[in-house]
């Protein structure tokens, strides 16, 4: 019974997060840093659809400059990565 219940709540979470931007930092967590454009960067984790190729989407973040710290894909696919204001907008309206 508690695998089925991780599982349900790992498709939960999963659901939840697709293709989501969700700030490490606190002071971005306001969306005052996204309305301006000189903004410094910041880590963002940014989860993938599992059609997504994780590859791809890592490859296309630093051939842009952008420093990808850490991926994963074990339960989600995803990457974390130093962000500008720019970068998260363009990421928010791709699809996967």
């Amino acid at each position: 019974m508690f695998v089925a219940s991780r599982r349900v709540l790992g498709a939960l979470l999963c659901s939840v997060l697709l293709a989501a931007l969700v700030p490490v930092s606190p002071a971005l967590a306001t969306g005052g840093a996204l309305q301006n454009s000189t903004a410094p960067s910041s880590e963002y984790i940014v989860i993938l659809k599992n059609s997504a190729s994780l590859a791809a989407k890592v490859n296309k973040e630093t051939s842009l400059g952008n420093d990808v710290n850490d991926v994963f894909a074990s339960k989600v696919k995803g990457f974390v990565a130093e962000l500008d204001a720019a970068d998260v907008r363009r990421l928010q309206k791709d699809s996967q």
